[in-house]
């Protein structure tokens, strides 16, 4: 965790860490906190957050922390949880769009769109879009890219035709690594926009490099990649120093 010794003291400010309850957002979550910093905790499963909460409170007794139900493959979701948070809060000091995965099975949300895709980007736009308010006052927004679309994205982008609407042409890689490029894409745009306006609020994207968290060890990955990575690449990573604790990745 020496990455994060020139972090300021951050009391009075609030902070939004989108999938938070797990991995990488717990980290951000716990160093955010741990600088006086107010965060609150949002993913779509309550009982995790709070017990993720609890463990961040054995660990900083002081933190101040709230917890709150976001989906972000939830319009509605997204929608509810903006309008509280624009509701109580004048100001959101930091926004961490954070949460992310996908699913090697084909799925659509029950707005209709595919899952991917909009868990590991349109969520998070809609999100932002929708907190903008409190956002426009030397805000900053941290959107979390990955380095893998150099790297598995074999297509060009197609911006015209973003979301896959084919089930024997999803895969799970490529919808992941078009979704953190279109991230990328959205950070920049932003910050042109508050630019054009003469707004002092910053947008940046992050790639939070070979973290040592849960995502690869969960279901929605395809049994072949997640038996692979498990047991063969993640090993190898971690003994030749090519990854990180979740807490190195969040700083």
């Amino acid at each position: 965790m020496n990455n994060c010794k020139n972090i300021p003291d951050l009391k009075g400010k609030v902070a939004i860490v989108t999938g938070s309850n797990s991995g990488t957002g717990y980290g951000i979550t716990y160093h955010l906190a741990r600088h006086g910093c107010k965060v609150i905790m949002a993913s779509r499963n309550l009982q995790k957050l709070a017990t993720a909460k609890q463990d961040l409170l054995k660990e900083i007794p002081a933190a101040d922390l709230e917890i709150a139900e976001l989906d972000i493959t939830r319009m509605s979701s997204i929608k509810a949880f903006s309008d509280k948070i624009t509701c109580e809060y004048e100001k959101i000091d930091f926004l961490t769009n954070n949460a992310g995965a996908g699913d090697y099975r084909y799925i659509k949300t029950e707005d209709g769109l595919e899952e991917n895709l909009t868990i590991n980007y349109l969520g998070h736009v809609a999100l932002t879009t929708r907190l903008l308010p409190v956002l426009k006052n030397g805000s900053r927004i941290v959107n979390f890219s990955s380095l893998g679309y150099k790297f598995f994205l074999k297509n060009d982008l197609d911006v015209d035709n973003l979301m896959c609407d084919d089930e024997s042409k999803y895969n799970q890689m490529q919808e992941y690594c078009k979704a953190k490029l279109c991230a990328i894409l959205y950070a920049v745009r932003l910050q042109q926009e508050f630019e054009k306006r003469g707004l002092s609020s910053k947008v940046f994207v992050c790639h939070p490099g070979n973290s040592r968290t849960d995502l690869m060890k969960k279901e929605n990955t395809s049994p072949v990649l997640r038996t692979t990575f498990n047991y063969l690449i993640a090993p190898i990573m971690k003994i030749t120093g090519m990854s990180q604790s979740l807490y190195d990745g969040a700083s």
